[in-house]
């Protein structure tokens, strides 16, 4: 619970699990609905229910300040031969952007959510 001297965690303010959830499974069927990105993949495409979806959610409601434990691999070691390039993390911008506006989450806390994807940018594009 927040305080005076303790602001609500990203995770409280956007609306927790739920719309965390509603957030990737959104975002996951954007990005895979999109072949500019479908065409650059060649590994298992994540989609909405799947392992790697609940490992997101658990993942991002976690650095949210949420309740949940992320209990996957590190994000360099889980994602070494996925061959993201910087063209596919920009690509994935626009489907995180729409999947935030369609869950109505806040645009402050839009912000700081989508920061939590751009402070993995170093350790999942491949050079």
């Amino acid at each position: 619970m927040a305080t005076a001297s303790s602001p609500a965690s990203l995770y409280n303010r956007i609306g927790g699990y739920d719309t965390i959830a509603a957030v990737v499974e959104e975002y996951l069927d954007k990005l895979m609905a999109d072949p500019r990105w479908r065409v650059s993949r060649r590994h298992e495409a994540p989609t909405r229910g799947s392992a790697h979806g609940s490992c997101q959610i658990a993942y991002l409601s976690e650095k949210a300040g949420g309740p949940s434990f992320y209990l996957g691999k590190d994000m360099k070691t889980a994602h070494v031969g996925v061959s993201i390039s910087a063209r596919d993390w920009e690509l994935a911008r626009g489907p995180l952007n729409d999947a935030l506006a369609k869950c109505r989450a806040p645009e402050k806390e839009s912000r700081e959510f989508a920061g939590l994807f751009e402070a993995l940018r170093s350790r999942i594009v491949e050079r």
